[in-house]
């Protein structure tokens, strides 16, 4: 009986590790810069996102990063700054962030 429960978690359990919104390949392709670079790039919007999910903090954790990429792509940009990453103290997460679009990125 032990074992039946435990093996029943551990599939959940999982299961649960790959339920983060996958990238797009557009939002493969943004990535977050530097608060001083965002002079050199041109502004498209500020944007917010929460995690809708209550499988655990690091699959919302990954969930909110994953949907600021994607939400990035959607609106055009390829780099975006977060302002504020936040959690509820419940496993929840949610970011404020800026969309950019850069025409080089410096390294």
């Amino acid at each position: 009986m032990i074992f039946k429960k435990s093996l029943c978690a551990l599939v959940f359990g999982l299961a649960m590790v790959g339920c983060a919104t996958p990238l797009t390949q557009d939002a493969r392709m943004t990535r977050e810069i530097n608060k001083d670079w965002r002079n050199k790039c041109k502004h498209i919007t500020t944007e917010e996102v929460w995690s809708t999910w209550k499988f655990g903090a690091k699959g919302n954790y990954l969930e909110v990063r994953n949907q600021i990429r994607i939400m990035t792509a959607e609106r055009g940009g390829n780099a975006f700054v977060v302002g504020d990453f936040s959690g509820d103290g419940m496993g929840h997460y949610g970011a404020i962030f800026e969309v950019y679009h850069c025409d080089h990125f410096e390294t």
